[in-house]
């Protein structure tokens, strides 16, 4: 797509020209910092997508093909926010009832690029029934329908870990209270036992 977006006080950009801004600005910063010796790579977020907000880059940034160009022309790696992923193949796909939330996770995370995985961000959204579902940072440990998705989405990405043999530690955030911390790991130690078990 060529579509161009406009922002408020924004020249319009096509989205090839938002790609290359991206992979610029990416590759230079990783060049200014291993100038001054850092030499770690740079991550990219999965975001999330909402229709009256999300027209221009925050559409594009949330396209699987436009982050996978960012990633091969950069070097860049992934920090996979599940609440992000799920709410952007919701909101995306919101007019086609029955749609895989998964068939968008895997075209983002998949066998080519689940060793770029460095870091998981696990926090619950809440569905809205009928409209554009919003990020609340509800605990990893919420029990509905989105924690249940969530957990679904960090199950395949650790299955396809297991798979692929990767044993490098990845960092798991989970963006919420201290208070919340022990239900959490005691859910995060309850889904990685059942992927390693299946």
């Amino acid at each position: 797509s060529t579509r161009p977006y406009e922002v408020a006080s924004s020249p319009v950009l096509p989205r090839q020209e938002v790609l290359e801004r991206f992979v610029e600005n990416i590759n230079t910063l990783q060049a200014n910092l291993r100038k001054i010796g850092y030499d770690k790579p740079i991550l990219v977020e999965s975001l999330d997508y909402h229709g009256d907000i999300s027209q221009g880059a925050y559409e594009y940034i949330t396209e699987p093909e436009f982050i996978r160009e960012i990633l091969g022309r950069t070097g860049a790696r992934l920090l996979l926010d599940c609440a992000h992923l799920l709410l952007t193949a919701k909101n995306r796909h919101l007019e086609q009832p029955g749609y895989d939330f998964m068939e968008y996770v895997r075209q983002i995370v998949d066998e080519t690029t689940i060793g770029l995985v460095d870091e998981v961000h696990l926090t619950v959204p809440e569905y809205v029934e009928g409209e554009e579902s919003m990020d609340q940072h509800l605990p990893f440990y919420t029990d509905t329908d989105a924690g249940r998705d969530v957990r679904r989405i960090l199950a395949y990405i650790f299955e396809l870990r297991l798979k692929q043999g990767i044993t490098k530690p990845i960092i798991v955030n989970f963006e919420t209270d201290i208070e919340t911390a022990h239900e959490d790991v005691a859910t995060l130690a309850e889904v990685l036992s059942f992927t390693v078990n299946k």
